[in-house]
């Protein structure tokens, strides 16, 4: 136990000193004690009585109006299991807390770290602002979101850095989205883009049955238009926040008829440039964006031609979302069990993005980057890990599951889906 100086200061004089010394040093006392017994009892009714009257010392005392002000000296020393002192590292500000992994859940823990380090998502659920805009509708009634928030909530209200047990937030998961019961691992992207759908429903402003048809926007046309279309059916915090829009041109290369559409995202999955060992990631943007030519079975069907012809296709971004994921694509579509472990170059700060943006494109493309999740494996097996950077701080911490430790190199060839955020837009 670590060994604490008292030095009490007490406006009725001297003469108390000793007895605030005493009662100080039980307050502690009997604080330790607690601990051990809330974590030892199991179904013994005196030690849960025990339990309750230390509890309510605990907080008499710890609401005296005594002015106790104590020093710890530094010491190595080993503490129990069923301690809950934290260290002296531990006690600086910014040190995030881990998730427990449930069987293989590593993914999850990556995913949600990311998201709990979205600061106006963080605000949001914090200030409670998602009650008013729970949607009864949704395939969960609600229940997916108060849960995630309650997760938020005590990443950051979190004193002790104990690990937290997100269970409850995989049963609703599981309950949204079967495919992820059970402990079989599972891809990082696909969970993401499952929650984020699972919490849009939850708080879409719009209140649709979840049994209803839903008449959507085509997508061609004017890009504004679209949006607008898109925005009187989902309308949430989640599409505030990371819902963008890609505009998707067809050529035909017999008529040069082109035929345009724009469809919402809420990430970006960028293809990884082939040859050497480290490519940057505005590369991965331009060969995103490059044409792609359509020919064989794969022959779009041209209005102008009334027939299937050879087409190019180039993908830009009309519009940018205020946090923008992006996905690289390392496992190999056509070659089971590969990945490209190449070494991505991602700047923490992404400038103007002209190799994405389309012609007259809204929103700006000025990004800070504070959330990586790596992936550390084959396409068969692996482990995933978060690297987040804290909003108050500024510094990096590395998120692998129960254990948090400083972060030393951000960007690394096991990077997978990066989290970037537009200035200005940390908090609502």
């Amino acid at each position: 136990m670590t060994k604490r100086k008292y030095v009490v200061r007490c406006a009725h004089g001297a003469c108390k000193k000793y007895a605030f010394t005493w009662l100080t040093f039980l307050r502690d006392t009997f604080r330790d004690i607690h601990a051990l017994l809330l974590d030892t009892w199991k179904t013994s009714s005196v030690v849960f009585t025990i339990a309750v009257l230390l509890t309510a010392y605990i907080y008499y005392t710890a609401n005296t109006r005594i002015k106790v002000k104590f020093h710890r000296k530094t010491q190595t020393c080993k503490r129990s299991s069923w301690s809950q002192a934290i260290s002296d590292e531990e006690d600086k500000p910014g040190v995030g807390v881990g998730f427990v992994n449930l069987g293989n859940t590593c993914f999850m823990n990556a995913v949600l770290q990311c998201l709990c380090h979205t600061q106006p998502l963080v605000d949001y659920c914090v200030r409670g602002s998602y009650l008013s805009d729970i949607n009864h509708r949704s395939p969960t009634r609600g229940d997916l979101m108060r849960v995630f928030a309650d997760v938020v909530k005590k990443v950051s209200e979190s004193k002790t850095k104990n690990a937290i047990n997100p269970y409850q937030l995989k049963s609703e998961v599981q309950r949204y989205a079967p495919r992820f019961s059970g402990n079989s691992q599972q891809d990082a992207q696909e969970f993401l883009r499952y929650l984020l759908q699972g919490l849009h429903d939850d708080i879409n402003r719009v209140k649709v049955s979840s049994n209803m048809t839903i008449r959507r926007d085509s997508g061609s046309g004017d890009s504004f238009r679209t949006w607008r279309k898109y925005r009187e059916i989902d309308d949430s915090l989640i599409v505030d926040l990371f819902a963008g829009q890609l505009k998707s041109t067809l050529k035909c290369t017999i008529c040069n008829n082109d035929s345009v559409t724009h469809d919402p995202f809420w990430d970006i999955s960028v293809p990884i440039p082939e040859g050497g060992r480290t490519v940057s990631l505005r590369q991965c943007f331009n060969l995103f964006s490059a044409n792609e030519y359509l020919d064989g079975a794969n022959k779009p069907y041209c209005e102008v031609c009334k027939k299937k012809s050879r087409s190019s296709k180039k993908m830009e971004v009309s519009k940018f979302p205020k946090v923008l994921v992006i996905h690289l694509k390392r496992f190999s579509a056509t070659c089971y069990g590969q990945k490209r472990n190449v070494m991505v170059d991602c700047p923490l700060f992404l400038g103007n993005i002209s190799e994405l943006a389309a012609q007259n494109c809204t929103g700006d493309g000025s990004y800070v980057l504070y959330g990586v999740v790596d992936h550390d494996g084959s396409n068969n097996s692996g482990h995933y890990t978060a690297k987040c950077r804290n909003p108050s701080t500024k510094e990096w911490y590395e998120f692998n599951d129960t254990r948090v430790t400083k972060a030393t190199d951000i960007i690394s060839h096991k990077a997978y889906i990066l989290f970037y955020i537009q200035e200005g837009s940390c908090r609502l």
